[in-house]
């Protein structure tokens, strides 16, 4: 699986947690193993491993950070990723254009976006 995302906090990564996580979880129950990568292995990486942990263990994004960071300690997800994480529950794992937090969220990021010349 790829997800096409630049490290950038304006980019929507929020999108493709629930299916990155469901990847994870049949390659794991079919007795598979997952590499999760990104260029530098800290922010994106980072990200979706924590989602997967938040989605698995119903655990909130500090914690499945501090989870991440014991197995590997320079991760660090940008501002808009972990922004994003804080979503991914709220949106009970499972954002999408019809859920009001990630509508919202959409909104107000589109309304930068614009504002910055950037769409």
């Amino acid at each position: 699986m790829r997800i096409p995302v630049e490290d950038v906090d304006y980019e929507d990564i929020l999108i493709h947690l629930p299916s990155a996580c469901q990847f994870i979880e049949e390659a794991l129950r079919s007795g598979g193993n997952v590499l999760v990568h990104c260029v530098q292995g800290i922010s994106r990486s980072a990200t979706v491993v924590a989602a997967y942990l938040m989605w698995r263990r119903r655990v909130n994004t500090t914690e499945a950070l501090e989870m991440v960071r014991a197995a590997r300690d320079q991760i660090w997800p940008n501002p808009g990723f972990q922004e994003q994480l804080v979503l991914f529950e709220l949106c009970q794992y499972a954002p999408s254009p019809s859920n009001g937090y990630y509508a919202s969220w959409r909104v107000r990021l589109d309304r930068r976006l614009k504002a910055a010349g950037l769409r």
